[in-house]
Protein backbone atom coordinates (compact mmCIF):
# COMPACT_ATOMS: atom_id res chain seq x y z
CA UNK A 1 0.00 0.00 0.00
CA UNK A 2 1.57 3.25 -1.09
CA UNK A 3 1.26 6.10 1.42
CA UNK A 4 2.43 9.70 1.29
CA UNK A 5 1.78 12.52 3.69
CA UNK A 6 2.88 16.10 4.32
CA UNK A 7 3.81 17.78 7.57
CA UNK A 8 1.10 19.96 9.03
CA UNK A 9 1.82 23.68 8.64
CA UNK A 10 1.57 25.74 11.82
CA UNK A 11 0.36 28.76 9.84
CA UNK A 12 -3.43 29.26 10.19
CA UNK A 13 -3.84 29.55 6.42
CA UNK A 14 -1.94 26.35 5.66
CA UNK A 15 -3.62 24.04 3.12
CA UNK A 16 -5.44 20.94 4.25
CA UNK A 17 -2.99 18.17 5.00
CA UNK A 18 -3.58 15.19 2.78
CA UNK A 19 -2.55 11.61 3.27
CA UNK A 20 -2.97 9.62 0.07
CA UNK A 21 -3.50 5.91 0.56
CA UNK A 22 -3.42 3.91 -2.66
CA UNK A 23 -4.85 0.41 -2.65
CA UNK A 24 -2.10 -2.16 -3.02
CA UNK A 25 -2.44 -4.32 -6.08
CA UNK A 26 -2.04 -8.00 -5.23
CA UNK A 27 0.82 -9.78 -6.86
CA UNK A 28 0.97 -13.50 -7.35
CA UNK A 29 4.07 -15.64 -7.15
CA UNK A 30 6.61 -12.86 -6.75
CA UNK A 31 6.70 -12.24 -3.03
CA UNK A 32 10.18 -13.64 -2.78
CA UNK A 33 11.81 -11.39 -5.42
CA UNK A 34 14.30 -8.86 -4.03
CA UNK A 35 12.73 -5.90 -5.89
CA UNK A 36 9.25 -6.62 -4.61
CA UNK A 37 10.55 -7.19 -1.07
CA UNK A 38 12.25 -3.80 -1.21
CA UNK A 39 9.03 -2.16 -2.43
CA UNK A 40 7.05 -3.81 0.39
CA UNK A 41 9.55 -2.51 2.95
CA UNK A 42 9.23 1.03 1.58
CA UNK A 43 5.43 0.87 1.65
CA UNK A 44 5.46 -0.53 5.17
CA UNK A 45 7.69 2.32 6.31
CA UNK A 46 5.35 4.85 4.65
CA UNK A 47 2.34 3.25 6.36
CA UNK A 48 4.02 3.33 9.77
CA UNK A 49 4.92 7.01 9.27
CA UNK A 50 1.32 7.79 8.33
CA UNK A 51 -0.02 6.06 11.44
CA UNK A 52 2.50 7.93 13.57
CA UNK A 53 1.36 11.24 12.05
CA UNK A 54 -2.29 10.43 12.73
CA UNK A 55 -1.59 9.52 16.35
CA UNK A 56 0.49 12.68 16.85
CA UNK A 57 -2.32 14.92 15.61
CA UNK A 58 -0.45 16.01 12.46
CA UNK A 59 -3.27 14.90 10.16
CA UNK A 60 -6.45 16.86 9.37
CA UNK A 61 -7.87 14.46 6.77
CA UNK A 62 -7.27 11.20 4.97
CA UNK A 63 -7.67 10.84 1.20
CA UNK A 64 -8.12 7.23 0.08
CA UNK A 65 -7.67 6.43 -3.62
CA UNK A 66 -9.83 3.48 -4.56
CA UNK A 67 -11.82 2.09 -7.47
CA UNK A 68 -14.42 4.87 -7.15
CA UNK A 69 -11.79 7.60 -7.15
CA UNK A 70 -10.30 9.58 -4.25
CA UNK A 71 -12.47 10.00 -1.16
CA UNK A 72 -11.77 12.53 1.60
CA UNK A 73 -12.37 11.63 5.25
CA UNK A 74 -11.91 14.61 7.56
CA UNK A 75 -10.82 13.92 11.09
CA UNK A 76 -12.90 16.87 12.21
CA UNK A 77 -16.00 14.96 11.09
CA UNK A 78 -14.83 11.89 12.95
CA UNK A 79 -14.36 14.00 16.08
CA UNK A 80 -17.90 15.35 15.80
CA UNK A 81 -19.30 11.82 15.54
CA UNK A 82 -17.19 10.82 18.53
CA UNK A 83 -18.54 13.72 20.60
CA UNK A 84 -22.12 12.83 19.66
CA UNK A 85 -21.46 9.28 20.85
CA UNK A 86 -20.03 10.55 24.14
CA UNK A 87 -23.05 12.79 24.72
CA UNK A 88 -25.45 9.88 24.13
CA UNK A 89 -23.70 7.60 26.63
CA UNK A 90 -25.49 6.36 29.75
CA UNK A 91 -22.22 6.80 31.65
CA UNK A 92 -20.50 9.96 32.72
CA UNK A 93 -17.42 10.90 30.67
CA UNK A 94 -14.67 13.33 31.64
CA UNK A 95 -11.39 14.67 30.38
CA UNK A 96 -9.28 15.99 33.24
CA UNK A 97 -5.74 16.88 34.22
CA UNK A 98 -3.53 15.13 36.72
CA UNK A 99 -4.60 17.67 39.37
CA UNK A 100 -8.24 16.60 38.67
CA UNK A 101 -9.30 19.79 36.86
CA UNK A 102 -12.23 18.92 34.56
CA UNK A 103 -11.55 20.02 30.97
CA UNK A 104 -14.59 18.32 29.46
CA UNK A 105 -17.73 16.63 30.84
CA UNK A 106 -20.73 15.12 29.09
CA UNK A 107 -24.36 15.74 30.00
CA UNK A 108 -24.68 12.40 31.79
CA UNK A 109 -21.99 13.37 34.31
CA UNK A 110 -23.74 16.68 34.94
CA UNK A 111 -26.96 14.75 35.67
CA UNK A 112 -25.11 12.35 37.97
CA UNK A 113 -23.81 15.21 40.14
CA UNK A 114 -27.03 17.27 39.69
CA UNK A 115 -25.06 20.30 38.65
CA UNK A 116 -25.28 22.55 35.52
CA UNK A 117 -22.68 21.60 32.93
CA UNK A 118 -21.20 25.11 32.85
CA UNK A 119 -20.47 24.82 36.58
CA UNK A 120 -18.83 21.43 36.14
CA UNK A 121 -16.40 22.50 33.41
CA UNK A 122 -13.22 23.94 34.89
CA UNK A 123 -13.98 22.75 38.41
CA UNK A 124 -12.09 20.04 40.27
CA UNK A 125 -13.34 16.46 40.41
CA UNK A 126 -12.48 16.58 44.13
CA UNK A 127 -15.60 18.70 44.52
CA UNK A 128 -17.67 15.59 43.84
CA UNK A 129 -15.63 13.11 45.91
CA UNK A 130 -15.00 12.50 49.59
CA UNK A 131 -11.49 13.41 50.83
CA UNK A 132 -10.74 9.69 51.20
CA UNK A 133 -11.77 8.86 47.62
CA UNK A 134 -9.90 11.90 46.31
CA UNK A 135 -6.74 10.77 48.07
CA UNK A 136 -7.12 7.28 46.59
CA UNK A 137 -7.64 8.67 43.08
CA UNK A 138 -4.55 10.89 43.10
CA UNK A 139 -1.90 8.11 42.84
CA UNK A 140 -4.01 6.28 40.25
CA UNK A 141 -3.84 9.31 37.95
CA UNK A 142 -0.08 9.54 38.36
CA UNK A 143 0.46 5.83 37.75
CA UNK A 144 -2.21 5.20 35.09
CA UNK A 145 -1.06 3.45 31.93
CA UNK A 146 -2.75 2.26 28.73
CA UNK A 147 -4.06 -0.87 30.50
CA UNK A 148 -6.31 1.45 32.53
CA UNK A 149 -7.27 1.59 36.20
CA UNK A 150 -10.59 1.19 38.03
CA UNK A 151 -11.82 2.54 41.34
CA UNK A 152 -15.07 2.30 43.34
CA UNK A 153 -16.12 5.65 44.87
CA UNK A 154 -19.17 7.47 46.22
CA UNK A 155 -19.98 10.35 43.87
CA UNK A 156 -21.27 13.40 45.79
CA UNK A 157 -24.07 15.33 44.06
CA UNK A 158 -24.81 19.01 44.68
CA UNK A 159 -28.03 18.11 46.56
CA UNK A 160 -26.08 16.02 49.08
CA UNK A 161 -27.01 12.60 47.66
CA UNK A 162 -24.37 9.89 47.21
CA UNK A 163 -24.11 7.52 44.25
CA UNK A 164 -21.93 4.37 44.25
CA UNK A 165 -19.82 4.78 41.12
CA UNK A 166 -17.13 2.84 39.29
CA UNK A 167 -14.43 5.03 37.73
CA UNK A 168 -12.38 3.78 34.78
CA UNK A 169 -9.26 5.81 33.95
CA UNK A 170 -6.98 5.90 30.91
CA UNK A 171 -4.28 8.41 29.92
CA UNK A 172 -4.93 10.36 26.71
CA UNK A 173 -2.47 11.23 23.93
CA UNK A 174 -0.79 14.54 24.64
CA UNK A 175 -0.86 15.76 20.99
CA UNK A 176 2.29 17.72 21.68
CA UNK A 177 0.86 19.44 24.75
CA UNK A 178 2.91 19.47 27.95
CA UNK A 179 -0.30 19.11 29.95
CA UNK A 180 -1.02 15.48 30.83
CA UNK A 181 -4.70 14.58 30.44
CA UNK A 182 -6.84 11.57 31.28
CA UNK A 183 -10.08 10.10 30.01
CA UNK A 184 -12.53 8.90 32.64
CA UNK A 185 -15.77 6.95 32.42
CA UNK A 186 -18.05 6.93 35.47
CA UNK A 187 -20.67 4.18 35.80
CA UNK A 188 -23.58 4.41 38.22
CA UNK A 189 -23.48 1.19 40.28
CA UNK A 190 -26.74 1.76 42.18
CA UNK A 191 -28.71 -0.86 40.27
CA UNK A 192 -25.79 -3.31 40.38
CA UNK A 193 -25.49 -2.91 44.15
CA UNK A 194 -29.24 -3.37 44.56
CA UNK A 195 -29.16 -6.57 42.49
CA UNK A 196 -26.14 -7.83 44.42
CA UNK A 197 -27.98 -7.23 47.69
CA UNK A 198 -31.05 -9.10 46.46
CA UNK A 199 -28.87 -11.96 45.24
CA UNK A 200 -27.06 -12.20 48.58
CA UNK A 201 -30.37 -12.25 50.44
CA UNK A 202 -31.75 -14.91 48.10
CA UNK A 203 -28.62 -17.05 48.50
CA UNK A 204 -28.78 -16.69 52.27
CA UNK A 205 -32.41 -17.87 52.30
CA UNK A 206 -31.52 -20.80 50.05
CA UNK A 207 -28.56 -21.76 52.24
CA UNK A 208 -30.75 -21.61 55.36
CA UNK A 209 -33.38 -23.76 53.67
CA UNK A 210 -30.81 -26.36 52.56
CA UNK A 211 -29.28 -26.43 56.02
CA UNK A 212 -32.68 -26.96 57.67
CA UNK A 213 -33.73 -29.69 55.24
CA UNK A 214 -30.41 -31.52 55.50
CA UNK A 215 -30.42 -31.28 59.28
CA UNK A 216 -34.02 -32.51 59.56
CA UNK A 217 -33.34 -35.51 57.31
CA UNK A 218 -30.67 -36.92 59.59
CA UNK A 219 -33.12 -38.05 62.31
CA UNK A 220 -35.33 -40.27 60.11
CA UNK A 221 -32.23 -41.73 58.43
CA UNK A 222 -30.74 -42.66 61.79
CA UNK A 223 -34.07 -44.33 62.64
CA UNK A 224 -33.99 -46.33 59.40
CA UNK A 225 -30.48 -47.59 60.13
CA UNK A 226 -31.20 -48.35 63.79
CA UNK A 227 -34.48 -50.20 63.25
CA UNK A 228 -33.09 -52.09 60.24
CA UNK A 229 -30.15 -53.29 62.32
CA UNK A 230 -32.53 -54.22 65.16
CA UNK A 231 -34.76 -56.13 62.74
CA UNK A 232 -31.75 -57.97 61.33
CA UNK A 233 -30.61 -58.95 64.81
CA UNK A 234 -34.12 -60.01 65.96
CA UNK A 235 -34.88 -62.12 62.90
CA UNK A 236 -31.34 -63.26 62.29
CA UNK A 237 -32.19 -66.99 62.04
CA UNK A 238 -35.59 -66.52 60.44
CA UNK A 239 -34.49 -64.31 57.50
CA UNK A 240 -33.91 -65.82 54.11
CA UNK A 241 -30.54 -64.98 52.47
CA UNK A 242 -32.31 -62.80 49.89
CA UNK A 243 -34.16 -60.89 52.65
CA UNK A 244 -30.89 -60.36 54.52
CA UNK A 245 -29.39 -58.95 51.35
CA UNK A 246 -32.29 -56.53 50.93
CA UNK A 247 -32.03 -55.41 54.56
CA UNK A 248 -28.27 -54.86 54.30
CA UNK A 249 -28.77 -52.83 51.13
CA UNK A 250 -31.29 -50.63 52.99
CA UNK A 251 -28.82 -50.08 55.84
CA UNK A 252 -25.93 -49.27 53.47
CA UNK A 253 -28.06 -46.83 51.43
CA UNK A 254 -29.26 -45.01 54.55
CA UNK A 255 -25.67 -44.70 55.80
CA UNK A 256 -24.57 -43.35 52.41
CA UNK A 257 -27.40 -40.82 52.50
CA UNK A 258 -26.27 -39.76 55.96
CA UNK A 259 -22.73 -39.20 54.63
CA UNK A 260 -24.09 -37.08 51.77
CA UNK A 261 -26.20 -35.00 54.15
CA UNK A 262 -23.18 -34.46 56.41
CA UNK A 263 -21.25 -33.29 53.34
CA UNK A 264 -24.04 -30.86 52.44
CA UNK A 265 -24.08 -29.52 55.98
CA UNK A 266 -20.32 -29.10 55.82
CA UNK A 267 -20.62 -27.19 52.53
CA UNK A 268 -23.32 -24.99 54.06
CA UNK A 269 -21.09 -24.21 57.04
CA UNK A 270 -18.22 -23.32 54.69
CA UNK A 271 -20.39 -20.88 52.74
CA UNK A 272 -21.94 -19.32 55.88
CA UNK A 273 -18.80 -19.14 58.02
CA UNK A 274 -17.59 -15.67 58.93
CA UNK A 275 -14.17 -15.05 57.35
CA UNK A 276 -11.24 -14.31 59.66
CA UNK A 277 -8.34 -13.22 57.49
CA UNK A 278 -4.79 -13.76 58.68
CA UNK A 279 -1.43 -14.85 57.39
CA UNK A 280 -1.62 -18.64 57.04
CA UNK A 281 1.43 -20.93 57.01
CA UNK A 282 0.36 -23.33 54.27
CA UNK A 283 3.57 -25.35 54.45
CA UNK A 284 3.06 -26.21 58.14
CA UNK A 285 -0.59 -27.08 57.53
CA UNK A 286 0.38 -29.36 54.63
CA UNK A 287 3.08 -31.09 56.70
CA UNK A 288 0.54 -31.84 59.48
CA UNK A 289 -1.95 -33.29 56.97
CA UNK A 290 0.74 -35.45 55.34
CA UNK A 291 1.81 -36.82 58.73
CA UNK A 292 -1.80 -37.66 59.59
CA UNK A 293 -2.31 -39.50 56.29
CA UNK A 294 0.88 -41.53 56.78
CA UNK A 295 -0.19 -42.42 60.32
CA UNK A 296 -3.52 -43.66 58.97
CA UNK A 297 -1.82 -45.99 56.44
CA UNK A 298 1.81 -46.48 57.53
CA UNK A 299 2.43 -49.32 55.06
CA UNK A 300 1.94 -47.18 51.96
CA UNK A 301 5.03 -46.27 49.93
CA UNK A 302 4.48 -42.57 49.31
CA UNK A 303 6.69 -39.48 49.28
CA UNK A 304 5.46 -35.98 50.12
CA UNK A 305 7.45 -33.07 48.66
CA UNK A 306 6.22 -29.96 50.48
CA UNK A 307 7.97 -26.67 49.81
CA UNK A 308 8.81 -24.54 52.83
CA UNK A 309 7.76 -20.93 53.34
CA UNK A 310 4.42 -21.15 51.51
CA UNK A 311 2.06 -18.57 53.01
CA UNK A 312 -1.17 -16.82 52.02
CA UNK A 313 -3.70 -14.39 53.44
CA UNK A 314 -7.02 -16.07 54.21
CA UNK A 315 -9.14 -17.90 56.73
CA UNK A 316 -6.98 -20.48 58.55
CA UNK A 317 -9.74 -23.05 59.10
CA UNK A 318 -11.03 -22.86 55.52
CA UNK A 319 -7.59 -23.03 53.91
CA UNK A 320 -6.80 -26.11 55.99
CA UNK A 321 -9.97 -27.68 54.57
CA UNK A 322 -8.72 -26.89 51.04
CA UNK A 323 -5.38 -28.58 51.64
CA UNK A 324 -7.00 -31.50 53.46
CA UNK A 325 -9.38 -32.17 50.58
CA UNK A 326 -6.71 -31.86 47.88
CA UNK A 327 -4.29 -34.10 49.80
CA UNK A 328 -7.05 -36.64 50.50
CA UNK A 329 -7.85 -36.60 46.80
CA UNK A 330 -4.22 -37.18 45.82
CA UNK A 331 -3.84 -39.89 48.48
CA UNK A 332 -6.93 -41.73 47.22
CA UNK A 333 -6.07 -41.64 43.52
CA UNK A 334 -2.47 -42.76 44.07
CA UNK A 335 -3.60 -45.79 46.10
CA UNK A 336 -2.73 -48.24 43.31
CA UNK A 337 0.65 -46.66 42.47
CA UNK A 338 3.61 -48.71 43.82
CA UNK A 339 5.63 -45.57 44.63
CA UNK A 340 3.33 -42.56 44.92
CA UNK A 341 4.49 -38.94 45.03
CA UNK A 342 2.49 -35.90 46.16
CA UNK A 343 3.96 -32.40 45.66
CA UNK A 344 2.84 -29.09 47.18
CA UNK A 345 4.54 -25.97 45.89
CA UNK A 346 3.89 -22.71 44.06
CA UNK A 347 4.69 -21.16 40.69
CA UNK A 348 4.07 -17.88 38.87
CA UNK A 349 1.51 -17.39 36.11
CA UNK A 350 0.93 -13.98 34.51
CA UNK A 351 2.68 -12.42 37.50
CA UNK A 352 0.37 -14.15 39.99
CA UNK A 353 1.38 -16.58 42.73
CA UNK A 354 -0.23 -19.96 41.99
CA UNK A 355 -0.17 -22.85 44.46
CA UNK A 356 -0.45 -26.43 43.26
CA UNK A 357 -0.93 -29.98 44.57
CA UNK A 358 0.40 -32.59 42.14
CA UNK A 359 0.22 -36.39 42.23
CA UNK A 360 1.26 -39.27 39.96
CA UNK A 361 -2.02 -41.13 40.34
CA UNK A 362 -4.60 -42.45 37.88
CA UNK A 363 -5.56 -39.01 36.53
CA UNK A 364 -8.73 -38.35 34.52
CA UNK A 365 -9.84 -37.42 31.03
CA UNK A 366 -9.80 -33.63 30.59
CA UNK A 367 -12.86 -33.90 28.35
CA UNK A 368 -14.97 -34.22 31.51
CA UNK A 369 -13.06 -31.58 33.50
CA UNK A 370 -16.12 -29.28 33.48
CA UNK A 371 -17.81 -31.67 35.92
CA UNK A 372 -14.91 -31.64 38.34
CA UNK A 373 -16.20 -29.01 40.79
CA UNK A 374 -19.93 -29.78 40.48
CA UNK A 375 -21.93 -31.19 43.39
CA UNK A 376 -22.28 -35.00 43.48
CA UNK A 377 -20.27 -35.39 40.26
CA UNK A 378 -17.81 -38.27 40.10
CA UNK A 379 -15.23 -38.97 37.39
CA UNK A 380 -14.43 -42.53 38.53
CA UNK A 381 -16.46 -45.56 39.54
CA UNK A 382 -17.36 -45.52 43.24
CA UNK A 383 -16.39 -49.18 43.54
CA UNK A 384 -12.83 -48.26 42.58
CA UNK A 385 -12.58 -44.93 44.41
CA UNK A 386 -15.33 -44.34 47.01
CA UNK A 387 -16.43 -40.84 47.86
CA UNK A 388 -19.36 -38.41 47.95
CA UNK A 389 -18.51 -36.12 45.01
CA UNK A 390 -18.63 -33.14 47.40
CA UNK A 391 -14.98 -32.53 48.27
CA UNK A 392 -13.84 -30.54 45.22
CA UNK A 393 -17.11 -28.58 45.10
CA UNK A 394 -16.41 -27.48 48.67
CA UNK A 395 -12.80 -26.63 47.82
CA UNK A 396 -13.88 -24.41 44.92
CA UNK A 397 -16.28 -22.43 47.12
CA UNK A 398 -13.63 -21.92 49.79
CA UNK A 399 -11.06 -20.74 47.24
CA UNK A 400 -13.59 -18.34 45.72
CA UNK A 401 -14.48 -16.97 49.17
CA UNK A 402 -10.78 -16.28 49.67
CA UNK A 403 -10.68 -14.25 46.45
CA UNK A 404 -9.06 -16.92 44.25
CA UNK A 405 -9.79 -19.51 41.60
CA UNK A 406 -8.99 -23.19 41.11
CA UNK A 407 -8.47 -25.40 38.06
CA UNK A 408 -6.91 -28.75 37.21
CA UNK A 409 -4.70 -30.38 34.62
CA UNK A 410 -4.59 -34.15 34.23
CA UNK A 411 -3.67 -37.06 31.99
CA UNK A 412 -5.00 -40.58 32.27
CA UNK A 413 -2.59 -42.79 34.26
CA UNK A 414 -0.09 -39.91 34.51
CA UNK A 415 -1.42 -37.96 37.46
CA UNK A 416 -3.28 -34.75 38.23
CA UNK A 417 -2.29 -31.23 39.26
CA UNK A 418 -4.70 -28.86 41.02
CA UNK A 419 -3.78 -25.17 40.75
CA UNK A 420 -5.31 -22.47 42.93
CA UNK A 421 -4.82 -18.80 43.71
CA UNK A 422 -5.79 -16.97 46.90
CA UNK A 423 -6.77 -13.38 47.60
CA UNK A 424 -5.48 -12.06 44.26
CA UNK A 425 -2.01 -13.67 44.73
Amino acid sequence: MKTTHHKKSRHPASPLLRVVVAAKRERSGGAGKPRELAELRVRLAETEETLRAIRAGEVDAVVIAGKQGPQVFTLEGAEQAYRMLIECMNEGALTLTVDKTILYANQCFARMVKCPLEQVMGSSLSRFLSPEDGATLRPLLKQADQSGSKLQVLLHASDGSRTPTQISIRPLASNGSSRETFGMVLTDMTEVRRNEGMLRASNKELESFCYSVAHDLRTPLRSIVSFSQLLEKTLQDGLAPEAKSYLQHTIDSAKQMTVLIDSLLNLSRVVRKEMKREKVDLSSAAQAIAAELKKHQPDRQIDFHIASGLTADGDLELLKLVLRSLFDNAWKFTGRIPHAVIDFNKTLKDGREVFFVRDNGVGFDMKVADKLFSLFQRLHDEKDFPGTGMGLATVQRIVQRNGGEIWADSKMNRGTTFYFTLNGH
